[in-house]
Order: structure tokens, then C-alpha cells, then sequence
């Protein structure tokens, strides 16, 4: 994400989210997203060790995907005329990649996965853990991207 992005950032996460996420959350959860997700929110994170990378094409952003301390997806959302054609694949590779530059003990990533985003998670590796749960009345399943790799090898030590 460049700077001064976070606007356009926004939009493709508030998007994508009220066609998809906030159907399925009580008024409760969608004013705890709004809460998160918003401009100044992501700037402080980003400034305290995370990061966004995004997805553009000539006519500007279409994904996004925040990553807070290389270890959890914060953020990850493609609107919805490019789910499906690697957009969102590409965005986690990136971050994975960048993480382990970061960290080259790194071993796995996290997400709190929206109920309707545990199918795309599982395609891209991720692995649920406990059943769904519900915190401030955001709805999601805990799941993990266990990483492989040079790495990662020999340091379970």
C-alpha cells in the first residue's frame, strides 16, 4: 500500500464486506468491524510492524490484504468481479513471502476466517481449527497456513 491509499483500501474492504460478510453478522458485529476497519485504524497498525499489499489493475485497487505482526491476516478481501482468478492467491503468496523475509524462523500464519471465506482458505492451505466462534459479534473459524520450506526445516528443535 502506498501512502494515502488507505481511503481506496477502505473501499474495497467495506465493499466486499457488505456484500459478503455483513449479511451473515448482527448490527452488533458490523459496527465491531466498521470499528476495525477503517482509515486511521490501519495507518496505526501498519505503523506498529504491519503491512498491506494490494492488487490493482487500470482502473485501481482490487484486493487487499493486511497482515499484522507476519503472522495474522488482519484484513483480506478481492472484490468480487476478480474472486476466482488467482487475485487473492497472489496477494497471500506476497505477504507470505514478505513475512518470511521478516522472519525466517516463521512457521505459520493465521486468520479469523468469515464463515463464507473458509472454502477460499482451505483452497489456499489454510487448515481450520476450533469450530466457529463469535467475539463482539464478529462470526469466524480460527484456521492456520502451516508453512514448509528451507526455512522452516530442522528448527523444531
Amino acid at each position: 500500500m502506498q501512502r494515502g491509499e488507505e481511503k481506496a483500501v477502505m473501499e474495497v474492504v467495506h465493499s466486499s464486506f457488505s456484500a459478503f460478510v455483513a449479511p451473515e453478522y448482527p448490527a452488533k458485529g458490523v459496527e465491531a468491524f466498521q470499528a476495525f476497519a477503517n482509515e486511521e485504524a490501519l495507518k496505526q497498525r501498519c505503523s506498529c510492524g504491519g503491512f498491506v499489499f494490494t492488487a490493482r489493475n487500470d482502473d485501481g485497487l482490487v484486493g487487499v490484504i493486511e497482515m499484522r505482526d507476519c503472522r495474522h491476516v488482519a484484513l483480506f478481501f478481492v472484490d468480487a468481479a476478480f474472486q476466482g482468478r488467482g487475485v487473492g492467491r497472489e496477494l497471500l503468496a506476497l505477504s507470505v513471502e514478505e513475512c518470511r523475509k521478516r522472519n525466517r524462523r516463521l512457521k505459520e500464519i493465521t486468520v479469523n476466517a468469515s464463515p463464507n471465506a473458509v472454502e477460499a482458505y482451505k483452497k489456499m492451505g489454510f487448515i481450520p481449527g476450533k469450530e466457529e466462534q463469535m467475539l463482539h459479534g464478529i462470526r469466524f473459524v480460527p484456521m492456520t497456513l502451516l508453512l514448509q520450506g528451507e526455512e522452516c526445516a530442522g528448527e523444531e528443535e
